[in-house]
């Protein structure tokens, strides 16, 4: 697949390897994923409606790569009668979201001079519920616990964020429809020894406006707090099952 191309297809890689590149602006390339045999991909510009490739796709194997190809009419009019499939290609194309904001995040770290490095001991508090959020959080070593307090007054954890994760994308999230600094939906505390790269949201949000890969990841990653936020809903209302 060719960055700036037109969604005709959706493929399924058979055997071998490929890599999902974006070029930038200023023409720079990065590798923001890689895909083993058995993943597939190009289905998110169709299920989206948009008319041009966002990424390109490459094949590194060295012994080269197998495809199924399915065409572009035949794919919607598969998942059109099949709405767990539609669902199953959107679960798949959010979880890859979370490795482009990973490497987003490290552009952002690399190029902006106000990025600090922040050390906690187990049990210090990144942020809390509720604080406003104004930076995103690269784990370099260590690990974070997710938690929030639930409306009978219960700390509730959801996820542990090890090295190389990014969190604290809800305030950005957010803030993009309102004011900077939107509140927290979470709590975050040091597991143990923990190394973090702080980056300010605003030093993101100057990439953004120029990177439609960022602009696409970030509206990706609000669908995936939406659904996050929707099923501790339905955890609440199912008495916590």
């Amino acid at each position: 697949i060719e960055q700036g191309s037109t969604p005709e297809a959706v493929f399924l890689l058979e055997s071998g390897q490929v890599d999902v590149e974006y070029t930038s602006s200023e023409g720079e390339t990065r590798v923001v994923n890689s895909l083993a045999a058995g993943e597939h991909f190009g289905e998110s510009a169709i299920l989206d409606g948009r008319d041009r490739r966002k990424s390109a796709v490459r094949c590194v194997a060295n012994d080269g790569c197998a495809l199924g190809v399915i065409g572009k009419a035949s794919f919607l009019a598969t998942v059109a009668t099949q709405p767990q499939l539609a669902d199953h290609f959107r679960q798949a194309s959010a979880a890859r979201t979370r490795s482009r904001l990973r490497t987003v995040v490290r552009m952002a770290a690399e190029r902006s001079s106000d990025v600090v490095e922040r050390k906690l001991q187990p049990g210090d508090v990144v942020f809390r519920q509720g604080e406003e959020g104004k930076h995103f959080f690269l784990v370099d070593a260590g690990k974070v616990q997710m938690s929030y307090t639930a409306e009978d007054g219960r700390l509730l954890p959801t996820r542990v964020h090890a090295r190389g994760a990014v969190f604290g994308a809800s305030g950005l999230l957010d803030g993009a429809e309102g004011a900077d600094g939107a509140p927290r939906r979470n709590t975050a505390v040091a597991l143990e020894e923990t190394t973090l790269k702080v980056v300010p949201h605003a030093s993101f949000k100057k990439l953004m406006v120029a990177n439609p890969l960022i602009q696409e990841g970030l509206r990706r990653a609000s669908n995936s707090v939406g659904l996050h936020a929707l099923s501790r809903k339905s955890t609440r209302d199912h008495g916590g099952r």
